[in-house]
């Protein structure tokens, strides 16, 4: 960790939910996600290092360093003439974003493919998710009682569905998955968000209780060994958030896993980051 090395050229695919569901970002959505390189170059992107699409001239036979490992991002670098690392399969990138594959701590929360009766019961306001939804992209919320366009949303694919709750503070912990299956935790970093999309991430989340913070910790853990279990090596990132439940504080401890680069990752390592 924080060892010397050679410059590396980064490739951040902001919109790689997109290309794991299958599609092309779209040239505006690219364009829109372009806006929050210069940020990212300074919050993510380690000193000396390149951005790709923002640096004109890159050394011949660099490293790359993606965002997120999907096909469109390698192909794309190894066009640039850059030179890949070792990356975890693409099926296993693709299956470990699946939002199935965490799911979420909240009570009724479930997969739901899309067969049979949804049976939604309890709290009258829930959010759907497509597997491979994103910053607010591709998410309904549900009312009961369902409405003849929530059930053909629904029937199109399947979805992750959650029950809404009223969110006090949202969290994000940086984790690493080292090729041989080691496992690195960062620290909880606060995360500002508007529907489902990130703001910013004012720093480290000191003002969260200590023994919350080794749970959230804990978890992310756990989550890294199950990535590596999977297959996956690399960055990865656990979203949290404290909600309210009759006018208790609670806590879902993962909200969202992303086997990628986030937001305020690179804040998380006050002691040095693992890649």
């Amino acid at each position: 960790m924080g060892a010397d090395r050679a410059v590396r050229v980064w490739y951040l695919n902001l919109w790689a939910d997109l290309e794991l569901g299958g599609a092309v970002a779209p040239l505006t959505l690219i364009t829109r996600a372009r806006k929050f390189w210069p940020g990212l170059r300074q919050a993510l992107v380690p000193a000396g290092d390149l951005v790709l699409g923002m640096d004109r001239e890159l050394p011949e036979g660099a490293s790359a360093r993606l965002w997120c490992a999907t096909k469109a991002a390698r192909l794309r670098t190894e066009d640039a003439g850059l030179v890949l690392p070792p990356l975890p399969p693409l099926e296993v990138v693709r299956e470990v974003n699946h939002r199935a594959f965490a799911g979420s701590e909240l009570d009724g929360a479930r997969w739901w493919d899309g067969e049979g009766s949804l049976d939604l019961t309890g709290p009258g306001v829930w959010r759907a998710k497509r597997p491979w939804s994103h910053a607010g992209r591709d998410q309904r919320v549900l009312r009961l009682p369902l409405t003849d366009e929530d059930h053909a949303w629904l029937a199109k694919r399947g979805a992750w569905i959650e029950p809404e709750v009223p969110v006090r503070r949202e969290v994000g912990t940086p984790g690493f998955v080292a090729p041989d299956g080691r496992v690195f935790v960062g620290h909880p970093v606060l995360q500002r968000c508007a529907d489902g999309v990130w703001r910013d991430s004012p720093g480290l989340a000191n003002d969260v209780p200590q023994a919350t913070q080794d749970a959230l910790r804990g978890r992310v853990e756990s989550w890294g060994v199950r990535l590596a279990g999977a297959g996956y090596f690399g960055p990865f990132g656990v979203d949290a958030f404290e909600y309210d439940e009759g006018g208790s504080a609670r806590w879902n401890h993962c909200s969202e896993l992303n086997a990628r680069y986030t937001m305020g990752w690179a804040l998380g390592w006050p002691d040095g980051r693992p890649d």
